[in-house]
């Protein structure tokens, strides 16, 4: 592991694409004064009685009612209205929400960490001991990714990095999500595609022929 990763700076792009290709993610790290702000969320709703997964799927997500009470259990939320209007992966932009992640990773600045939320299933696959999606699944997930980051808002995919959390890692397991850091983002880039499902793919085309 590079030195880098254990310094008490923010991480580089370099080392953080690094660490990705190496399939390297649970060495990404967060600062310490953004873990002790995840720490004291989750410590609130636990005092609260509320639940965490609800804030997100009303206030940050807004999948659901934005006034449902927060102690509302999120499996029962999940049950009544996340349902993908498409099954298939990324085939539908209303399965899908943009956002950026509220406690990001410790990047070094010019480096915007997103998170694509999606309401159909994303599996682990049975052959991976980490949790780790199939290789089926990260060829959509790359073809997704290069349609709405590369195609559509022109950044190079030398300059972002995109992964989905082993089940081990996962701290919100019941809403899949897909952690995507880009390199020098720009601001009109980044207001065009938060809240958006970005770009969907279209199954009739060479989009999904794997």
């Amino acid at each position: 592991m590079s030195d880098l990763a254990n310094s008490k700076g923010p991480m580089p792009f370099s080392l953080i694409k690094q660490l990705v290709t190496n399939g390297e993610i649970d060495k990404l790290v967060r600062s310490e004064e953004v873990m002790k702000e995840y720490t004291a969320h989750k410590e609130k709703f636990k005092k609260q009685g509320a639940d965490m997964i609800t804030f997100i799927l009303s206030r940050e997500l807004k999948w659901v009612p934005q006034d449902v009470p927060l102690n509302t259990p999120s499996e029962q939320l999940i049950e009544a209205f996340v349902k993908p209007a498409d099954s298939r992966m990324f085939a539908n932009e209303a399965d899908i929400t943009i956002v950026q992640n509220t406690f990001p990773y410790y990047v070094e600045p010019g480096v915007q960490h997103l998170c694509v939320w999606v309401k159909f299933p994303m599996p682990p696959d049975p052959q991976s001991d980490k949790g780790d999606i199939s290789p089926k699944d990260k060829q959509l997930v790359e073809k997704y990714i290069t349609n709405t980051f590369c195609n559509w808002l022109g950044i190079p995919r030398s300059d972002l990095v995109w992964f989905k959390n082993w089940t081990s890692l996962q701290s919100v397991r019941s809403i899949p999500h897909i952690h995507v850091i880009i390199k020098d983002m720009d601001q009109d880039s980044l207001d065009k595609v938060l809240r958006t499902g970005g770009k969907a793919l279209n199954y009739g085309t060479e989009d999904c022929k794997l």
